[in-house]
């Protein structure tokens, strides 16, 4: 059960966190707090660099014990709530995942994540939670945004962590015209870069199945370019 006065870090995937707030993590930002990781959608069949893995259980399984590690490594309390990602719902293809324009689309999943989230308010309610601000348009990403809009909105602070590796596969251009839309009304608050940028991309490589050397280079050119790690929030 949680405990009262907990952060918690809403991660689309396995690894959406570690891509996108470990440095936040590693700098001690939340040093003092109790953070809880919740894995929505925990169940997959992505792991390109892993052959040997071929069924839905065995690759879900893989890529949550990946997720378990890097909690452990970070001291960050973790759960799964066990949704299928889009793969599974039947998006036929890669290019189906991602919403151009970066609207939520109707989707049936996105009202059992309310249900999921809404169930863990029955035990505790966070001090704040962090969601992704849904750069690229990653279908499971937006659905996260809204639904961490519509259940914890009137309940706690919300921030809005920078896609990851897609954030960083943008030209500054192209960057900047997707925060214009979905960093709209919200300031940035930065993580400055620091010593802490080697260790992020140590822990990152540790989604072995998942992560390759370019989603790391784009991870480490983000960081650089905008001086560290960045977060959004009202006010």
């Amino acid at each position: 059960m949680s405990r009262r006065g907990e952060v918690w870090l809403l991660s689309p995937h396995c690894d959406d966190i570690a891509y996108s707030l470990a440095g936040r993590l590693l700098s001690g930002a939340e040093r003092g707090q109790h953070v809880r990781l919740l894995t929505i959608f925990s169940q997959s069949r992505f792991a390109p660099y892993a052959p040997t893995l071929r069924s839905q259980a065995q690759i879900s399984r893989w890529r949550q014990a990946e997720e378990a590690r890097f909690c452990d490594a970070l001291h960050l309390a973790h759960e799964c709530l066990d949704l299928a990602e889009a793969p599974l719902r039947g998006y036929p293809d890669v290019d189906s995942l991602f919403i151009a324009d970066g609207a939520t689309p109707e989707d049936p999943e996105l009202e059992r994540l309310e249900q999921r989230l809404r169930q863990r308010l029955e035990q505790a309610r966070p001090a704040r939670v962090y969601a992704p601000l849904g750069v690229g348009g990653h279908i499971d990403h937006l659905l996260t945004r809204r639904a961490a809009q519509r259940v914890f909105a009137a309940i706690c602070p919300l921030l809005f962590y920078e896609d990851l590796p897609y954030a960083g596969e943008l030209s500054a251009h192209a960057l900047a015209q997707q925060l214009a839309h979905t960093a709209q009304g919200l300031r940035p608050l930065l993580t400055p870069l620091a010593d802490w940028l080697p260790e992020k991309l140590r822990h990152l490589a540790g989604y072995a199945s998942q992560v390759a050397e370019k989603d790391l280079a784009a991870v480490a050119t983000h960081a650089h370019s905008i001086g560290g790690e960045r977060v959004w929030t009202l006010g």
